[in-house]
């Protein structure tokens, strides 16, 4: 179940990190398996993190780490299959105590699987990903005026936007209506923060929920399902 929720300015990540390693000390056994899921670019959770696993890393790649000893599984988390690497790990070697995946859901395309598996690998862990005002709003002006990108709504790259309800993370497909949306619109419903990151601490399991592209508009069955990242969550916001 999700246990914690957190809403951090961007400005203040290193000290959530911090925050996070400093409970991950106090609340799992010592020399326990902490796994950094999608780590290889900023493995923040050095020195606490003894196990990395990403599509880009190979071992090495441990110079990089702050711990010569860390353990590295490389792999495509989007397929089912790939992820027999960790489950016969644990075979093995039991469950992972904790499991940190940082900015790494809102980037794949079947983010649903990573969620499945992280279920079933490990007792406990953290996430973050941006709060979905950050993926609403227009935000990438540094580029040229003559850019594509330039005033593109959200991260360019990301592929999904997530709220929290009622104890549930749930996934809603980045699509071309978001460039149509009135900003004031945003506004109205409270989104006046800008820079901030949706985390959470998870412990057993925590619920999810992925929504279909074809219900985002649809009306046939009801209020289409797109107004809910208009509605505060369990996040306050």
């Amino acid at each position: 179940m999700i246990t914690e929720i957190f809403i951090t300015p961007f400005q203040d990540q290193a000290d959530r990190h911090q925050k996070v390693k400093d409970y991950i000390r106090k609340n799992v056994p010592h020399n326990a398996k902490v796994l950094d899921l999608g780590g290889a670019s900023n493995c923040w959770g050095s020195p606490v993190v003894n196990h990395v696993a990403d599509l880009f890393v190979e071992p090495k790649d441990q110079i990089k780490f702050l711990k010569s000893d860390i353990k590295i599984f490389s792999f495509n988390f989007e397929h089912y299959e790939e992820w027999s690497i960790l489950e016969e790990y644990c075979k093995h070697n039991g469950l992972f105590d904790f499991v940190i995946c940082s900015h790494t859901l809102e980037d794949l395309h079947a983010p649903f699987v990573a969620c499945q598996k992280m279920n079933k690998i490990a007792k406990a862990g953290y996430i973050a990903i941006p709060n979905r005002y950050q993926e609403l709003k227009r935000f990438e002006t540094h580029v040229p005026r003559s850019h594509p990108l330039r005033g593109y709504r959200g991260y360019h790259h990301h592929r999904w936007m997530y709220r929290i309800s009622n104890s549930k993370l749930i996934g809603y497909p980045k699509q071309s209506w978001i460039e149509y949306l009135n900003v004031r619109t945003l506004e109205e419903h409270g989104f006046a923060e800008d820079g901030l990151e949706l985390s959470f601490f998870w412990k057993d399991n925590f619920d999810f929920e992925f929504v279909p592209a074809s219900s985002l508009l649809d009306n046939r069955e009801g209020r289409p399902r797109v107004f809910e990242l208009l509605e505060a969550d369990d996040s306050g916001i």
